[in-house]
């Protein structure tokens, strides 16, 4: 797949070898270390052993904001925030949550502090890269980032073959290393959708067989995991069809068949697995494959088995707190959160929405599901003023953005543009890039790249 990536180059390496040796040693470490806590080690385990190695991730943030400092401190960087309102905007989020976690009381400060220094120890590397005379570097974090993307599918899909809305982890030496629900992995097929599609618009050859083919398998597995957030991703990155140089007829061409094919392909493959391929067994049943399925794994019937679709409408559709998935109610505990003055204008620190909702959902669904509320909540109504300054600017650049996409031949613009537009739309309903997160980084680096590439445009 990746030899049809034919605008980017996947070579990572140049001339500045130990600067980009430092900087992508830094940047995976940071990568992979989101979902894991200093709070996390066990030191009751021989720590160098292999198996063990993993511990590592709990402490390269510290490792890394640590030699970033000297870095910066060193060379004196500190013309980053006039240049770059991305940074601004996540040092101003950040120290916020670090003034209210300092502001708030019987808080266990160690593992919150860890998303702290998380995001500092990522923005400091942001901050150095910006600011290197290596113009190339960010592009070759961006290859970087496409490769782990393309890995993270790989070994999720190989070490859990049911396609299926629920979850799953990533499993190394009998440790888990990351669990991810299928609205947490579907994400990761967006993006690599979003790579793909970004480089078929470039091609101007309006039925390239190769990416759609691509196209057609990506957003079959989204439709198929059923995560509705990433399936509306899919169908407004698909807009983007309309701003490009070709006929109306050709671009609803397109768009349709960017649509229904994928349908029938995600349908055909609920049949397989619903069948525990048995549809295989003698010889293939096409009448089976084709056939309508309309079963969900998205909800269970009173007798604890997977409901019909029609089912999942009925009871989406009863309330607006079941068509948000639990979502309405958790916010509505959040707004009537009883807090100090001080604590509504500056929060209560990171991770404290899921200290309020710890008795009201089952662990895994105890976080506020939107950027907006955990910002009020561990960030207050400052970090909201924040936002609001830092949204109208985006639109302000995006407007522009639209102009220039029809033309642009980068592909890194057209890329980090649709990203970032999806990992926004996604933060309306997850706390995305507003915590310490594999969104937060890279709503960060494709924020950097295309705000700066509009405001030189611009």
């Amino acid at each position: 797949m990746i030899n049809y990536f034919n605008n980017i180059n996947l070579n990572i390496l140049g001339k500045n070898g130990y600067f980009e040796i430092y900087i992508i040693i830094a940047y995976s470490l940071l990568f992979f270390s989101v979902g894991e806590n200093i709070v996390n080690i066990s030191f009751d385990q021989n720590l160098l052993k292999f198996e063990n190695i993993f511990y590592i991730r709990s402490v390269s943030p510290y490792i890394i904001l640590f030699i970033n400092l000297i870095i910066i401190f060193k060379n004196k960087i500190h013309n980053t925030f006039k240049i770059n309102p991305i940074i601004l905007f996540f040092y101003i989020l950040i120290l916020l949550q670090a003034l209210g976690l300092y502001l708030s009381v019987n808080r266990d400060y160690l593992a919150p502090c860890h998303f702290l220094i998380g995001s500092f120890a990522t923005l400091t590397t942001f901050n150095i890269i910006i600011n290197s005379a290596d113009k190339f570097i960010i592009k070759k974090i961006l290859n970087l980032t496409i490769i782990f993307f393309l890995l993270i599918v790989l070994i999720f899909i190989v070490q859990n073959p049911n396609i299926s809305y629920g979850g799953g982890a990533i499993v190394f030496f009998d440790k888990q290393i990351y669990f991810l629900n299928s609205n947490g992995f579907s994400r990761y097929l967006v993006f690599i959708y979003i790579l793909v599609l970004s480089n078929y618009f470039l091609t101007k050859k309006i039925f390239n067989l190769k990416f759609l083919l691509i196209l057609f398998l990506i957003s079959s597995l989204i439709f198929t995991y059923e995560g509705r957030v990433n399936i509306a991703s899919i169908l407004i990155m698909n807009m983007f069809i309309f701003i490009q140089s070709i006929k109306l007829k050709n671009k609803i061409s397109i768009f349709l068949i960017l649509i229904l094919i994928p349908l029938l392909i995600s349908n055909s493959l609920k049949n397989i697995r619903d069948s525990e391929y048995d549809i295989f067994s003698d010889k293939i049943n096409l009448k089976k494959i084709i056939n309508i399925n309309q079963s969900t794994k998205r909800a269970l019937n009173i007798d604890g088995e997977y409901t019909m679709l029609d089912g999942y409408i009925k009871n989406v559709s009863s309330s607006i707190n079941n068509f948000s998935t639990g979502r309405f109610e958790k916010w509505n505990l959040i707004v009537d959160y009883k807090q100090k003055t001080i604590n509504y204008i500056f929060g209560n620190g990171p991770e404290f929405d899921r200290l309020i909702l710890m008795d009201s959902h089952q662990l895994w669904l105890n976080d506020a599901a939107s950027s907006i509320f955990y910002l009020y909540l561990c960030g207050g109504i400052l970090s909201l003023i924040t936002l609001l300054i830092f949204v109208i600017y985006q639109l302000y650049l995006f407007y522009f953005a639209l102009i220039y996409t029809k033309d642009s031949k980068d592909v890194y613009f057209l890329i980090c543009l649709k990203i970032f537009i999806f990992i926004g739309f996604r933060s309306l309903f997850e706390n995305s890039y507003a915590s310490w997160s594999i969104d937060q980084i890279i709503f960060i680096l494709s924020g950097i790249y295309w705000n700066n590439y509009m405001i030189k445009k611009t």
